[in-house]
């Protein structure tokens, strides 16, 4: 076993390095003469990747693969990195037609750029949005057959990757049908969140990274940490800018119960609303803006409910499984698992 240099977060710098470099390669290499409209779709794909992020899924990538080989930020880990981070940018595209989100990472989503920038309609914009999405996707799956790796361990990790993503999908399924007041239970919730986020954002790199080292046995260990994490991950994202100032996030939250979707925290909130609260939270959902009035209605609710404390503790169970999970794996040693609990803790 081979202790990682640095943090998790300290691959970024090389991640984003390699991105730029590998999307440059891939799409010459698979496209090599675009129509000048090609090109302006190629930028625009080009563009929504490379905007600022964490990289924590490419960094994950590459940080198991060092951890796996002894490397120092080695050029396999970081080209599968790269590619793991251009299938979230893929996922993040479908996600946003999915959900109707204007803004994606501080700017414009892509099927609202395509109808403001291009002129296009709403639908046309959403399918030139998902048709973006696929171009990035399968320029991904070009990125990875090139890395440098022998034969075997690159179809094991291509068997991994596909196995986290049909996963992510069926996630998103759960989150599209599962309806906010229906009789959806809390821990369902939890499984799909696993299913969404969980298994792609952490699981994944993490086995992907160590079968491209040649790890091929590293699910279990994976798994263990990986599916609390995203659980704790997608909660903490229900409730993030909650906090101390209720009212302040609530904006924030409202994204969620606007479709309707069966949210831990909103579904936890009408499991514990009286009628009247479960009336406006039903309400909410039905109306594309909200007074200030109407947030601190929803505000109150979510006081009443307990439902933003039960979320904190739900938080704090699942930060200390992944954590046990980290510290008691035989996979990494400690260094690299304090790496990783150091992700899954609030400052």
């Amino acid at each position: 076993m081979a202790t990682v240099p640095g943090s998790i977060e300290a691959y970024r710098t090389a991640i984003e390095q390699t991105m730029r470099a590998e999307f440059e390669r891939a799409h010459r290499a698979t496209y090599p003469d675009p129509s000048s409209s090609d090109q302006q779709i190629i930028e625009v794909v080009r563009g929504f990747y490379l905007r600022p992020g964490r990289r924590l899924r490419g960094c994950l990538s590459a940080a198991a693969y060092d951890a796996g080989t002894g490397a120092s930020c080695g050029a396999p880990g970081l080209r599968l990195g790269a590619a793991v981070e251009l299938i979230q940018a893929y996922l993040l595209i479908i996600d946003d037609v999915m959900d109707q989100s204007e803004m994606r990472r501080g700017e414009a989503s892509l099927q609202v750029l395509f109808e403001r920038e291009w002129g296009l309609s709403e639908y046309d914009s959403g399918m030139m949005a998902v048709n973006a999405g696929l171009i990035a996707q399968h320029l991904a799956g070009a990125m990875l057959a090139d890395v440098e790796a022998p034969a075997e361990y690159l179809v094991s990790t291509s068997r991994l990757l596909h196995q986290q993503l049909v996963r992510t999908g069926f996630g998103q399924v759960r989150d599209m049908t599962n309806s906010l007041g229906e009789d959806v239970a809390l821990e369902d919730i939890i499984r799909g969140y696993e299913l969404k986020c969980a298994y792609y954002s952490f699981v994944g790199p993490l086995q992907c990274g160590f079968a491209l080292a040649g790890q091929h046995d590293a699910g279990d260990d994976c798994e263990r940490f990986g599916r609390p994490a995203g659980a704790l991950y997608q909660l903490r994202n229900d409730v993030n800018g909650l906090g101390g100032d209720t009212l302040q996030g609530i904006t924030g939250t409202y994204a969620d119960v606007r479709g309707g979707k069966a949210t831990w925290l909103w579904q936890h909130a009408y499991q514990h609303a009286s009628k009247a609260d479960k009336s406006r939270i039903l309400s909410a959902g039905q109306q594309k803006t909200l007074s200030q009035n109407k947030l601190r209605e929803l505000s109150g609710v979510l006081v009443r409910t307990g439902s933003v404390d039960a979320a904190e503790r739900l938080a704090e169970e699942l930060e200390a499984v992944a954590q046990e999970a980290a510290r008691t794996s035989t996979l990494w040693d400690d260094v690299f698992a304090e790496k990783l609990c150091a992700l899954v803790t609030l400052p």
